[in-house]
């Protein structure tokens, strides 16, 4: 998956970071691993296309017109880019960010995929009263749920220090109804990254 995701930040850059549905139509050439690459692809335009390709005014794009003409063929992977679109394209606050995340404009795989990164995001900090309370400030329950899970899971990925006690404490402070799915997924990214913690052993 790395390695397909990073032809499409090499597909991308052979386009010079200006031809989205040309790199993005390169990535369907692949018999597998697409989404992996369309990946690649959304986070080297955040990167590196011109700031004019992103305006304040439409903080969806280029997601929302990708969806209204390939439906959500490449929501996933957009979703998963468009926060940091957001917060370090446009300025906005990561409570702004959620808010737009969670907006009726786009479909269930953008808005999953938009707080999964949230929480992502939040684990970069790799602390833990950050992650616990933008989690908590995601007012619809389902959504901060998703950030929760998504924190705790990417504490263990990034193999961040003190991570058995973070990525617990974390899915520990998720909402009532994903606390055992957080703590379910947890354990399935340890076992599949060869993480080692004590309630494992």
């Amino acid at each position: 998956g790395s390695c397909i995701h990073g032809i499409g930040h090499g597909i991308t850059s052979y386009h010079k970071s200006q031809e989205l549905k040309a790199s993005l139509l390169d990535c369907d050439k692949l018999t597998n691993g697409q989404n992996f690459c369309y990946d690649g692809v959304f986070m080297e335009f955040v990167r590196s296309a011109e700031q004019s390709f992103y305006q304040k005014e439409q903080p969806f794009y280029p997601c929302d017109s990708l969806e209204q003409k390939y439906g959500q063929k490449y929501s996933l992977s957009c979703g998963r880019n468009q926060p940091t679109v957001m917060i370090s394209r446009l300025g906005l606050a990561f409570q702004d960010a959620a808010k737009l995340c969670g907006a009726n404009t786009l479909g269930g795989q953008f808005k999953s995929a938009c707080f999964d990164a949230l929480g992502f995001m939040l684990a970069s900090t790799q602390d833990v009263g950050k992650i616990i309370s933008g989690c908590k400030s995601i007012q619809n329950t389902s959504f901060s749920g998703l950030c929760f899970k998504s924190a705790a899971g990417e504490l263990i990925f990034q193999d961040a220090p003190g991570w058995p006690e973070k990525s617990t404490q974390v899915c520990d402070a998720a909402p009532l109804s994903y606390r055992t799915l957080c703590h379910e997924n947890r354990k399935k990214l340890m076992q599949e990254y060869g993480r080692q913690a004590f309630d494992l052993l």
